[in-house]
């Protein structure tokens, strides 16, 4: 059983990879079963034995970073609460150039926040709410323009070097902290 499982983490690994290569060079809605598995050197069905299509497969790759991103509440909070094998996300996004091909691609801008929202509103709200005069519809709203807002930055200024980023990203974490604190977060 172990043997199968190796083989099938390998299937995967080979599939992502082979889709992250062809990325750099095509959209995405260019990017078919076929091409993957050319690249891939892999079956249509060795395919379809792990993913449904090919946004089932990026939802993965998505699962894949996500896992090493922290959220936003430990981004912004002042205790230090990050797990030190996690990064913010927009450091994530710099230091990680094999995704730079999925990141930068205004088309999937859209998937990429939707999953933030999904991982990691529920952590925010939580350390929101309470004592809070805003609505978890405020709330909501506000962590989406965190998360977009921040997003947005990051893709702008992807190429800057790390002391200007450092620089930039520090402005942004005291005013979203001070922000924050106004209703009672930190």
């Amino acid at each position: 059983m172990a043997k199968k499982d190796a083989r099938s983490r390998a299937v995967c690994e080979k599939t992502k990879e082979a889709f992250l290569r062809l990325k750099k060079t095509r959209e995405f809605y260019e990017i078919t079963v076929s091409c993957v598995c050319r690249e891939a050197g892999i079956s249509r069905g060795a395919f379809y034995n792990h993913y449904a299509n090919m946004a089932d497969l990026l939802e993965e790759i998505l699962e894949d970073v996500f896992a090493e991103i922290t959220g936003v509440v430990e981004q912004v909070s002042r205790d230090g609460g990050r797990p030190p094998e996690k990064q913010p996300f927009c450091q994530f996004v710099r230091e990680h150039k094999e995704y730079w091909s999925i990141f930068l691609d205004d088309s999937l801008t859209t998937q990429i926040v939707d999953k933030a929202v999904r991982l990691y509103r529920n952590d925010f709200l939580k350390a929101m709410l309470p004592g809070s005069d805003l609505s978890a519809e405020q709330l909501n709203a506000l962590f989406y323009f965190q998360f977009s807002g921040c997003f947005a930055l990051t893709k702008k200024n992807i190429r800057l070097e790390t002391e200007q980023w450092c620089g930039l990203q520090n402005c942004i974490d005291v005013f979203l902290r001070n922000g924050l604190e106004d209703y009672r977060f930190c």
